[in-house]
């Protein structure tokens, strides 16, 4: 199976799962565990580290009302070792800065998506930006308007 039909089939499966919720305690944890089995079994491992609890209960909320794409794209970006890379230095910088990404929606772009926010921080190769719905996004440099100013206010479109 493919990075791609795994995130979609497992994103799924974890939508199922989570509302079965089979459990009074222990839910979460033991459908990740699984998940995380199931993926290493299709040789896709998961980095749950860079899976913020706002943007997991984000998720899990969706797929309640039927959507389970966001679940799919967070599956899709966890088995991605390049985006969890690039998740990791994120939350390294904004720990550094006594930003808490964990209670933000945190997430890389999506192409030809559209985004507006604060310019936080940007490095030769990637940027974080701080939405206007203060969520966390992370994306290519390239994808930025000029100037690239910190703290500025900027719009565009992802491409990469």
């Amino acid at each position: 199976m493919t990075r791609a039909d795994f995130s979609v089939s497992a994103g799924n499966l974890l939508c199922t799962l989570n509302h079965a919720h089979a459990f009074r305690e222990g839910n979460g944890r033991t459908q990740r565990e699984f998940i995380s089995q199931l993926a290493t079994f299709a040789n896709h491992p998961l980095d749950w580290t860079v899976v913020s609890q706002e943007r997991m209960i984000s998720a899990s909320i969706d797929s309640v009302n039927g959507n389970t794409s966001p679940m799919q794209r967070l599956i899709e970006e966890i088995s991605d070792p390049q985006k969890t890379t690039v998740l990791g230095d994120a939350i390294a910088f904004l720990e550094s800065h006594d930003i808490n990404w964990n209670q933000r929606y945190l997430a890389t772009t999506i192409v030809g998506l559209e985004y507006e926010g604060i310019l936080v921080s940007h490095s030769a190769k990637h940027f974080i930006l701080m939405t206007t719905e203060q969520q966390i996004i992370i994306g290519f440099r390239s994808d930025l308007p000029m100037p690239r100013v910190s703290n500025a206010k900027i719009y565009f479109k992802a491409t990469r």
